[in-house]
C-alpha cells in the first residue's frame, strides 16, 4: 500500500470535522477513488468506511452527506441563514440509506457505511474492501492500535487510498497516548502520517461573533482547558496529560 494516505487530524470541538469527513466520502465515492476506469467501472461496487467507537457519532457522517447532498445544509453568517439548496451542483447522487445498518447508497453504486467499532475492536466490517477509512473520534476507543493493525489497514488492501485519524484530545480517552505518540513520531519524520490541525476559530459556519464571545467564556471558566477545546492541544488536566502506564 506504498500509494496509501495516512493523515492524522487533532482539532478542536466544532471545528467542522464532521463536515469535513462527509465533503471527502462524497468526493471518493463519487470518483470511486483507486479503481481503474475501464470495463465495469460504473458497476463496481465502490465502498467507503466511517468508523468511531461512538455509534451516534458514525452515523452522524451520514447525515450530514445526506443533508449536503438533498441541498439541506445550512449555516449562518451575518445574522443571516444560508443553505446549499440552490447552489448544489451535484444532484441525483444521493439514493438512499438503511439506518438501521448504517449504509447510505449511491446511484453509481458506491456506498458509505458508518460502523462502530465498540467492543468487538471493528470486526464489524471485516472482509470488506473499502477505498477510505476515517476513524472519528478515535482517541475514546479503548484499544485504537490492535484496531488499526487488525481491522482498518487490511480493509484497504484492494484498492484503499485514504486512511483518516480525526478527534479532538481528550485526557480520558483509552487511546490519546497512542494518538499522540503517532502526532509525535509523524512531526519527528518516523511514520508515514501527515499531521492536520483544526481551529473552532476557523469553523466558517458559526458567526464570527458567536466564536469570539465563546471563545472568551471558555477562556474565562478555564484557560488551559479552552485550548483543547478551541484548537485541539494536549493539555494537562489537573494531574498528568497521561495517566501512569
Amino acid at each position: 500500500m506504498a500509494d496509501l494516505i495516512e493523515t492524522i487530524m487533532h482539532a478542536g470541538n466544532r471545528s467542522g470535522k464532521t463536515v469535513l469527513l462527509s465533503v471527502i466520502h462524497i468526493k471518493f465515492a463519487y470518483y470511486k477513488i483507486g479503481i481503474q476506469p475501464g470495463a465495469g467501472y460504473e458497476e463496481f461496487k465502490y465502498r467507503t468506511f466511517d468508523i468511531s467507537p461512538i455509534s451516534r457519532q458514525a452515523k452522524e457522517c451520514l447525515k450530514y452527506i445526506q443533508d449536503i447532498l438533498e441541498g439541506r445544509f445550512t449555516w449562518t453568517k451575518d445574522g443571516f441563514r444560508y443553505s446549499n439548496k440552490h447552489t448544489l451542483k451535484l444532484k441525483n447522487f444521493y439514493e438512499g440509506k438503511n439506518e438501521n445498518i448504517g449504509e447510505l447508497r449511491y446511484t453509481n453504486r458506491s456506498v458509505t457505511y458508518a460502523f462502530s467499532t465498540g467492543a468487538d475492536m471493528g470486526a464489524g466490517f471485516q472482509g470488506l474492501p473499502a477505498g477510505i477509512v476515517t476513524y472519528d473520534e478515535c482517541v475514546l476507543s479503548h484499544h485504537m492500535e490492535d484496531e488499526l493493525d487488525s481491522n482498518v489497514y487490511s480493509r484497504l488492501g484492494d484498492y484503499g487510498k485514504l486512511m483518516m485519524l480525526i478527534a479532538t484530545p481528550n485526557a480520558e480517552g483509552k487511546s490519546q497516548q497512542y494518538f499522540h505518540h503517532l502526532i509525535t513520531e509523524a512531526k519527528n519524520g518516523s511514520n508515514n502520517f501527515l499531521v492536520m490541525g483544526g481551529s473552532y476559530m476557523e469553523n466558517v459556519f458559526i458567526d464570527v461573533d458567536k466564536r469570539e464571545s465563546h471563545k472568551q467564556t471558555l477562556i474565562d471558566r478555564d484557560p488551559i482547558m479552552a485550548r483543547q477545546i478551541l484548537y485541539g492541544d494536549f493539555v494537562s488536566t489537573g494531574g498528568t496529560v497521561f495517566d501512569t502506564p
